[in-house]
């Protein structure tokens, strides 16, 4: 590298630092629920299924941590479990049933956060992989009848959230939030996406 641009890269990373310190952040636990007895987004790109919960429900539990810039911008990152039992695929030309199902995914969070008073506010957006061990029926009644699944998958998952708490103490946030979780299930017959609406609380500890 040129002496030149060196110096360029420097000045432009000594530029940008007083943007990316952190003047505050925290880490704590959470818990979700899906927040309807039916997912929606369906579109043409997901026109190969609609995922539906007709007695289904989803219980997660995450964990967090993340830093706040000075000018309000949070970086971090996340850890969730779940439990789902009594879920149904709705396919085209075949149906899906998922007696139970559990895993994990991980991943970034970014955002942006602010305050007024005693309330903490933050608009998150969540990218994250992971994966799912899942027992059920598949019923393929054109190509291949109707067949027991007991294996892994692989999960694809992103969401954005709107979250508003209350500082019970200076170090510590109660929050509530409702979001919209993406997730997308690659098989070998075809991709399971849909979008889960979600809500849920939060407990946050750090410096707000």
């Amino acid at each position: 590298m040129k002496r030149s641009s060196f110096v360029a890269v420097a000045a432009m990373f000594l530029a940008c630092a007083p943007l990316l310190s952190f003047a505050g952040g925290g880490g704590g636990i959470g818990l979700q629920t899906n927040a309807s007895s039916q997912m929606f987004g369906s579109s043409p790109w997901t026109s190969r299924l609609v995922l539906d919960y007709p007695t289904g429900t989803v219980t997660a539990l995450e964990a967090f941590g993340y830093g706040v810039t000075r000018g309000g911008w949070k970086i971090g990152g996340f850890a969730t479990g779940f439990y789902a039992t009594g879920l149904a695929v709705a396919l085209p030309s075949d149906n899906l049933v998922i007696s139970d199902a559990m895993g994990g995914f991980g991943g970034f969070i970014s955002g942006g956060a602010g305050r007024f008073g005693p309330f903490a506010y933050s608009l998150n957006v969540r990218l994250g992989a992971g994966l799912m061990f899942a027992e059920g029926v598949w019923t393929m009644p054109v190509t291949y009848g109707s067949n027991s699944f007991n294996g892994g998958a692989f999960l694809i998952c992103g969401g954005v959230d709107g979250e508003i708490g209350l500082l019970v103490v200076p170090a510590m946030l109660v929050s509530a939030y409702i979001s919209a979780q993406a997730v997308m299930i690659p098989t070998y017959v075809s991709l399971v996406a849909a979008v889960v609406p979600t809500v849920g609380v939060r407990i946050t500890w750090g410096s707000f």
